[in-house]
């Protein structure tokens, strides 16, 4: 009793498993147990990979011991509530230390599980639920009876895999596509230094991680990055640009490795920076300093003395010409310098500064009058120097220009006129005031530059950084739309479709709003797919979760949901028949496959619990017949009323679709002929039921004649090949004017003959052409070698055709030497492809071609319809 009554306190399984019990501690029954000696049947997999989900190996159904039905298994969650009576299975997270052990009901024996080596094992670890860490577990059945489990003996395994970190690259400021970091000129642009309040600080806060092009999560996927000078495990405070550095990005949630990668701090470009001049009343001669003539480098001001302001012993100006041109000059005006790296050796000419390359030109302004700006009734700057408005909120505002006022140092005012404005995007592109209610960062330059009545210039400039952004956008703010279909934003987290072939990517929406603003994807956020592995993918097709992913740009953080493809269920397999008796998919389908003497390499139509017909390709299933009771091939016809058998099952090689066709297939085989004048066990036989079921030909005169040893006609060989390409012929066609100009070259044909829409199409097409005397011959027979030819310029139509070596080919032939020249190339084709000739045959290129010989060679060359023949737009109606 102490024991039922403590196991009921452990069903808290924050803390304990279902089932705490010490060792030896027992509940009741014994190893009898009907549950104990069950057989289990699982769904799932050996082995996954973390990405963030629960998700595991589940048990469907326990057999138990003896005369018992099976039954079915719920998941109970291990979350402290306490089950039903009733049959569960839960998950231990196997852990060899513990001291917590699963038992039968007397405690005799031990749960076990196979370890890796394959031996028994005694089950240790606490229960939880279904896991998204890392691990190993174990699926644990049983009963529970109120009070107690009744367990399997033998529980299931999986792991749970770390998602690996390879391929993992450093980009600055979350672009994925940028890898190179340049050192900003600054102290605290090379400084790794660690802040407690929030972690890596400086150049670290610039420092991203990404994968697979999508940027990890530091404190989730990941928890620092730590550097080290190549080749040692000394950590560095600081990097110096042109040395070599490791990387160590220390994973963690589901990334649980280290990842190492090679860093370089690459030195300050000038020569791809904005720099931007000084305005001062000072005097700017050949002698000026850095702090007289530059502002700012990459919005970085020049400050002597700060670690966050332009290091000046790196940067140096040179004095290029002044207001009056060239040579030493005074006075007020524009001022031309150069940009350079400054001398580190003492030689004058810029060398040993590693720091800094490239150069770059800038206007610095002497004025009379020094004119600043006041930002007047705008929200004041950030830290950083920012101008930020929350547009989430309804009353956010924006930078306004009108507030902007401007005054000279004196205290002269300075007239509204007189100052001009410009507006340019982060990525330095010109933009518009109308621009700064938009979300994203802006740069506003404010400047004046005029001589007043007393000649006196009057000069200024000065730069706002202007964020605007969405910073509290959660996923009631995300729309999504799947096939046309609302998602509940109150319920984000999972959409379950079932695979059908289509991309579902195609078939989604994502829209980001707040407060009737719509936010704009690429500008405002971004949004990727993952598959299971945290691999970016375009497409979501095969069975599987994928997990989309919506990033902010504008925004802080992401919103993520999954869309899970389930595999299509089929239940029903019908036999594509030679012959089909009564075609309707039910119970009353029924008709038979020719009996032809060789294999029959049977295919079937499937349809799922709601009768729809469903197109699976034959590899994913596979058959397995008896007859009579006895394992058989299918191909012997059927005697005395009995069937062949056909169990259909999964084929190993797709996932994407469950066969559970309820007990086996009836199939028949016959000696009923499709063509009277067939028999079976010739050459031809088998590939003249194989056409006539992908509807390449029909009867003789709508008969059940074939007439195989006939001679094929050009008429009938224009018919078969258009059918081949997916045609399907009408009685109630009419000729479009192309067709009509095109059947008009023939002085023998009728446009309203049976094989008339399929010249057409062939005549369009360059695969047939008539005689120079006009006539096109429909009831002409075809030679070998041109029947050939005609097959070669369809499959160049169709594009697989590809040329051999035609002498080589035809010389490996007894009678190749007596081909045509106009057919040689094609006849070689189709030697070489196996198409005509096998087994060392003659080619016969001048006789007449048999209609079982031509559909033989034709049904080789493709056997399945190509669909290609599409819908005519001139014409007078829709046809194939």
């Amino acid at each position: 009793g102490a024991v039922v009554a403590a196991l009921a306190g452990a069903l808290t399984l924050g803390a304990a498993p279902v089932m705490a019990l010490a060792d030896g501690a027992s509940l009741m029954a014994s190893t009898e147990s009907t549950i104990w000696k069950g057989i289990v049947t699982y769904e799932g997999e050996d082995s996954y990979v973390a990405n963030g989900d629960p998700q595991g190996k589940e048990a469907v159904s326990l057999d138990p011991f003896g005369d018992a039905a099976p039954v079915d298994l719920e998941y109970y969650a291990c979350d402290g509530s306490t089950p039903e009576e009733g049959y569960y299975y839960f998950y231990v997270e196997i852990d060899p230390s513990s001291v917590i052990t699963w038992k039968s009901l007397d405690g005799s024996e031990h749960v076990t599980y196979k370890n890796a080596d394959g031996r028994d094992t005694n089950l240790k670890g606490r229960g939880v639920a279904k896991p998204s860490n890392t691990g190993e577990y174990a699926v644990v059945s049983g009963y529970w009876n109120g009070s107690g489990w009744e367990l399997v003996k033998t529980a299931e395994t999986f792991s749970i895999k770390a998602r690996s970190l390879e391929g993992a690259t450093l980009v600055e400021n979350g672009d994925v596509d940028d890898t190179t970091f340049m050192w900003d000129g600054t102290k605290n642009g090379r400084l790794l230094e660690v802040d407690d309040s929030d972690g890596i600080t400086t150049l670290g806060e610039r420092i991203d991680v990404a994968l697979d092009g999508v940027i990890l999560d530091r404190g989730e996927d990941y928890s620092a990055v730590n550097f080290y000078e190549k080749g040692t495990k000394t950590p560095v405070e600081a990097l110096e640009p042109g040395k070599a550095y490791t990387a160590e990005i220390v994973g963690m949630g589901s990334y649980d490795k280290t990842e190492t990668l090679e860093f370089t701090l690459q030195p300050l470009n000038l020569s791809s920076s904005t720099v931007t001049g000084n305005v001062t009343d000072q005097a700017l001669t050949s002698a000026s300093t850095i702090y007289d003539v530059v502002k700012s480098i990459n919005g970085v001001d020049v400050e002597d003395g700060s670690d966050s302001k332009i290091d000046h012993g790196f940067v140096a100006v040179e004095f290029e010409k002044g207001p009056a041109g060239d040579g030493i000059a005074s006075g007020t005006g524009c001022y031309t310098f150069s940009v350079v790296p400054a001398d580190r050796n003492g030689d004058d000419e810029g060398t040993g500064n590693t720091w800094v390359t490239g150069s770059a030109t800038v206007e610095a302004v002497m004025a009379d009058y020094v004119v600043e700006f006041d930002d007047g009734d705008n929200a004041g700057a950030f830290d950083d120097g920012a101008y930020r408005y929350d547009l989430t909120k309804e009353d956010a505002g924006s930078f306004d220009l009108e507030e902007v006022t401007a005054k000279t140092t004196t205290g002269w005012a300075i007239k509204d006129d007189d100052v001009h404005f410009s507006v340019t995007a982060a990525d330095g592109s010109d933009a518009s005031e109308s621009d700064l209610t938009e979300g994203g960062t802006w740069y506003v330059t404010a400047e004046v530059y005029y001589k007043d009545s007393d000649d006196r210039l009057v000069a200024g400039r000065e730069t706002f950084k202007v964020v605007n952004s969405y910073d509290e956008i959660t996923s009631s703010n995300v729309y999504v739309t799947l096939d046309g279909k609302n998602v509940d934003e109150n319920d984000l987290s999972t959409s379950t479709v079932t695979y059908d072939g289509t991309d579902w990517a195609e078939k989604l929406s994502v829209m980001v709003a707040k407060n009737d603003v719509t936010l704009a994807e690429g500008t405002d956020y971004t949004v990727t797919i993952q598959d299971a592995d945290g691999k970016a993918v375009d497409s979501i097709v095969d069975k599987g979760t994928y997990k989309v992913v919506v990033k902010g740009i504008t925004f802080s953080g992401s919103i993520d949901f999954d869309i899970v493809v389930e595999a299509v269920k089929l239940t029903a397999a019908y036999p594509n028949y030679d012959v089909v008796t009564s075609p309707k998919l039910d119970t009353n389908y029924d008709g038979y496959f020719g009996y032809t003497g060789e294999v029959i390499d049977a295919t079937y139509t499937f349809t799922d619990a709601d009768g729809d017909v469903v197109d699976v390709p034959t590899s994913a299933y596979k058959a397995a017949y008896t007859y009579d009771g006895d394992k058989a091939e299918l191909k012997d016809a059927c005697e005395d009323n009995k069937t062949y058998e056909a169990t259909i099952a999964d084929a190993t090689v797709n996932d994407n679709y469950e066969i559970n066709v309820s007990g086996p297939v009836k199939v028949v085989v016959s000696t009923d002929k499709v063509f009277a004048d067939v028999p079976n066990g010739e050459y031809y036989t088998q590939s003249v039921y194989d056409a006539y079921k992908q509807g390449y030909i029909k009867g003789m005169g709508e008969t059940n004649l074939f007439m195989p040893n006939k001679s094929i006609s050009r008429a009938d060989m224009v018919v078969v090949l258009y059918r081949m390409a997916g045609g399907v012929t009408s009685e109630d066609w009419s000729a479009s004017w192309t067709e009509t100009a095109h059947l008009s070259q023939y002085a023998d044909v009728d446009a309203k003959a049976y094989y008339a829409q399929a010249l057409a199409w062939a005549s369009q097409a360059g695969i047939v052409t008539g005689y120079e005397d006009g006539n096109f011959g429909p009831a002409d027979a075809v030679t070998v070698e041109q029947y050939v030819t005609m097959l070669a310029r369809y499959a160049k139509v169709i594009g697989n055709y590809e040329a051999v070596d035609t002498d080589a080919v035809l010389a490996g032939v007894a009678d190749g030497d007596q081909v045509s020249e106009f057919g040689q190339d094609a006849v070689a084709w189709a030697v070489e492809s196996g198409y005509l000739a096998q087994g060392g045959a003659d080619i016969q290129p001048q006789s007449p071609v048999t209609r079982g010989r031509a559909v033989t060679i034709a049904v080789r060359y493709q056997p399945e319809k190509a669909g290609l023949v599409q819908v005519n737009p001139d014409a007078g109606g829709d046809r194939n």
